[in-house]
Parts: C-alpha cells; sequence; structure tokens
C-alpha cells in the first residue's frame, strides 16, 4: 500500500507542476516525461492505484468533481472522491485541455512528449475502461481537430521536423525498428527476402502498398562512433516477380521495410490467381474497381525473371447486370473496352472487397460508382495482411503530421476498444465509471 501511496503522491505533485508551467509559457518536457514513464512502465501499479479506496491512499475522503451528465455536458458534483474519476478529470483531462490549448510550441521534445501523453490516454487507460463517460470525454477532446493544437502547431510544422518527433515519441514503426536493430545492422544480407513499402504513380497518385522484395545490395561503410549507424548505411532491395523490376533504395532505419511476413501476406493468393477470380483492381484514371481475372500468362521482366501476368476486367458477372458483353454474359462494370494486362505483384491488384468504392444504383438500368465520400483515401499505405486490422491512416490533412495519434486509433481498435464502443451504442453497455 505504501507503493500506491507514494505512486498517488508522485502523479499528483507532477501534474500539478505540468499544469502550473503551462499556465505560464514554460514547456515541462522533463516533468512530462517523468509522468509518462510512471503512466506507460507503471501501468499495472497505476490501475491497482485507482481501483484503491481513498482512505487507504490518504486522499481526502471528499471532492469537488467536473462530471459528464446525461446530455454530455460537464457539471460539478460535490461527492465522495472516486479515485480514478478524480484521476480522468483532474490528471488526464486537466493536462490534455492545457496541451490542446498550446499556440506555439518551441522545442520538438515538447511535441513529442505530448503525443506520447495522448497515445498513453488512448492505448492504455481507454482500452482497459472504454465505458467510462468521463475518460471518454476527454480522448475525445484529443481527436476533436478543431482544438488549438491541432489547428496552429502540426500546420505550421516543417517536414524534417515531423520526422523528428515521429522519432522523439516512438511511433510505432519506429518501436519496430529498434526492435529490429540487430537485424538490420548485423544480419541482413543480400538475398534476403524482405517485406517493403511498394510505390508506384498511376497518373499524379501515390499508390503505395506493402508488398515481398529481395535484398540487392546491403551498403555499409565504415562510420565513427558519433555517426547514427542507421543514416550512414543503406539497403537496395528488388521486388519480387515485379514486371517492370522496380527496385528501391532505403536507409537502413528507414521504417519502410520489414522481416519478411511482418505486413504481406497475400502473394500465395497473388500466384494463385486465375481466370474466373475476383479481384479489386485500380485503372488507369485512379479508381478502384471490383474486378474480374479474364486470363493469364507468363512474361520476363528486365532481369530474365518469370513474371505472371492476369488480364483484369473492370466488371463482376451478375445474371441481374445492367449491361451484356459480346458473349451475351450480363455485368456490373465497364466493357471489354478497358480490360488491361497487370502483374500478379502489382499494388494495383488486391483482394476482392477491400479497395473498391461501394456500388451506388442511381437508375435501372445502370449502376455507378459513389464518389460522394468525404475522403480521398487512395494514397492510404495498403496493408495486404490477414493478421493486421488498420483501423487510422494518416491522410494530407487533419492528423496527418501525427504519427502517434495515428498509431493509438490502431492500438485501441486492436484491443477491442471499438467494438466496446459499438457494443454500448447499440444498448448492451451502459456508459458509466
Amino acid at each position: 500500500m505504501e507503493q500506491l501511496i507514494e505512486l498517488q503522491t508522485k502523479i499528483s505533485s507532477l501534474s500539478q507542476f505540468i499544469i502550473s508551467q503551462i499556465d505560464t509559457k514554460y514547456e515541462p518536457v522533463q516533468e512530462i516525461n517523468q509522468l509518462n514513464f510512471l503512466l506507460d512502465a507503471h501501468f499495472e501499479d497505476v490501475w491497482a492505484m485507482l481501483n484503491t479506496p481513498a482512505e487507504a491512499l490518504r486522499m481526502p475522503a471528499s471532492a469537488v468533481v467536473p462530471v459528464i451528465d446525461s446530455n454530455q455536458q460537464q457539471v460539478i458534483d460535490d461527492k465522495p472522491l472516486d479515485v480514478k474519476l478524480d484521476f480522468y478529470v483532474n490528471v488526464l483531462g486537466a493536462i490534455s485541455t492545457k496541451m490542446l490549448s498550446e499556440y506555439t510550441i518551441q522545442k520538438l521534445p515538447y511535441i513529442g512528449e505530448i503525443e506520447c501523453f495522448f497515445k498513453i490516454i488512448v492505448s492504455k487507460f481507454l482500452c482497459r475502461d472504454p465505458k467510462c463517460k468521463e475518460l471518454m470525454h476527454v480522448a475525445a477532446s484529443i481527436f476533436d481537430y478543431n482544438q488549438v493544437l491541432h489547428q496552429h502547431c502540426y500546420p505550421n510544422l516543417a517536414r524534417n521536423q515531423e520526422y523528428m518527433i515521429a522519432n522523439y515519441s516512438l511511433s510505432m514503426h519506429n518501436q519496430r525498428v529498434l526492435a529490429e536493430k540487430q537485424w538490420r545492422l548485423e544480419q541482413l544480407q543480400p538475398g534476403d527476402v524482405v517485406d517493403a513499402v511498394k510505390r508506384v504513380s498511376v497518373k499524379d497518385l501515390s499508390l503505395a502498398s506493402w508488398s515481398r522484395a529481395t535484398v540487392h545490395e546491403v551498403n555499409r561503410v565504415p562510420i565513427t562512433d558519433q555517426d547514427d549507424p542507421f543514416n550512414s548505411m543503406s539497403v537496395e532491395v528488388i521486388f519480387e516477380k515485379d514486371r517492370e523490376g522496380l527496385k528501391t533504395r532505403f536507409e537502413l532505419g528507414d521504417w519502410r521495410f520489414a522481416p519478411a511476413g511482418t505486413y504481406s501476406h497475400d502473394f500465395e493468393w497473388r500466384y494463385a490467381l486465375k481466370e474466373g477470380d475476383n479481384l479489386d483492381c485500380m485503372d488507369d484514371e485512379k479508381d478502384w474497381y471490383k474486378s474480374t481475372v479474364m486470363g493469364t500468362r507468363t512474361n520476363k521482366n528486365i532481369y530474365g525473371e518469370e513474371v505472371r501476368e492476369i488480364y483484369v476486367a473492370f466488371r463482376t458477372y451478375d445474371d441481374e447486370g445492367s449491361k451484356t458483353d459480346d458473349q451475351g454474359n450480363r455485368f456490373f462494370g465497364w466493357s471489354e473496352r478497358y480490360d488491361a494486362w497487370y502483374g500478379v505483384t502489382d499494388a494495383q491488384v488486391q483482394r476482392f472487397d477491400t479497395c473498391h468504392l461501394q456500388y451506388k444504383k442511381v437508375e435501372a438500368q445502370n449502376r455507378s460508382y459513389d464518389k460522394s465520400q468525404e475522403f480521398d483515401d487512395r494514397e492510404d499505405l495498403l496493408y495486404p495482411s490477414d493478421k493486421l486490422v488498420c483501423f487510422s491512416a494518416q491522410r494530407l490533412k487533419f492528423f496527418n503530421r501525427s504519427h502517434v495519434i495515428c498509431d493509438a486509433l490502431n492500438m485501441f481498435g486492436r484491443q477491442g476498444g471499438f467494438d466496446e464502443i459499438l457494443s454500448m451504442l447499440e444498448g448492451a453497455g451502459q456508459g458509466t465509471c
């Protein structure tokens, strides 16, 4: 119990100091770092503390605490002290409010620590207690794009500053890179198979997808003790069975390559594609469509490597289809005029029902594709994986400068957070703390 009392005292003291420092326009990087360490590395102890009666922690028996009423408004309630509720409102909520009100920030590590704090709230506390209205209110404020921090700080960052913040606050990709450090520096050799981000241009669109590649060259150069080995070395990869023989060079610390099987799990499906199979395919006009394989063939790329190709029709056959092909088969989509050859490993080729726009019936004789969605997601990085679900992706607007906020949502979703919310909305749960 003494350990929990000491922990509560440390958190309370740090929180009050952080709030007072932000009020005086000071950026308390070191203190937020200490608080983040306590909340993250000692999360289970913190959780035990939050479920301990106030008297046992030698805290006041009662307190005036803002709570969320049935109309989702904050009201003041004088009642016996609830340690957990007090922590959510007067620590997580109060500090978040101050951070979100920051108009300009001078120190990049300060933004990094802010992102870490937000990530801990969502990926730790909200995942553990998704039904608490007060905690959900704190999380909702973090993702409110109208907050001053989001409107003014992130848009004014230079691109190199964005990457520095991502490195500092350790996005999920950067955490993985650190965990792979020995593999990258000592074990990676030419001939090794890896996963890597393949990027191709479709008109003015940059389409990116995780794919499979082979290491062609590892460039290791002599470095001094002061050099960062990740920035002093590079690796060149050739993408597997690519029609154009595409190759790409990455710095050794780049998150855009990973051990084989980390993100790409669909190559057996790609190599097994045959006539009649359905898939999603992007045409030359940058649109995804429900498509059908009409035929296959084998060619060779510039390395003499045999490459399987598929003849893709941007349509699906249906007895109720609005159009008819030359053989009298009914379909929805585009006619034979637009059929085209693709390599089975092309980024434009993806599993059926993963990328295409939803159909929207506009009249009895025709169906078109609904392009009324608010956000254009065509430049989102594709994860062709049956093991990894993505709930959040960075976009050119909104939270695009925050790798960690995107990570926090993915961590929340992968731990069942969104399922809990859906369950609550459907009336299966009660929004109480």
